[in-house]
């Protein structure tokens, strides 16, 4: 499972394994409920989420072919 941490961006998948939601989240805390199972919660969400609803945002990678303009 990838790792996540607090004031991470991510995005929220409704359905896991499913297409995000379209919106960029923050993570606001992280909480271990009974050993395997973590429990998100995320500006902008009212309830908790599981962590395998989570995927990492993707940072735009910078090309070479920009940087040679």
């Amino acid at each position: 499972m990838p790792d996540y941490r607090i004031n991470q961006k991510v995005h929220y998948h409704p359905t896991v394994g499913g297409p995000h939601d379209g919106n960029e989240y923050t993570i606001r805390a992280i909480a271990n409920m009974g050993g395997i199972r973590k429990l998100v919660w995320l500006v902008g969400k009212a309830k908790s989420v599981p962590i395998e609803s989570l995927s990492h945002v993707e940072q735009p990678k910078i090309s070479e072919s920009n940087n040679d303009k």
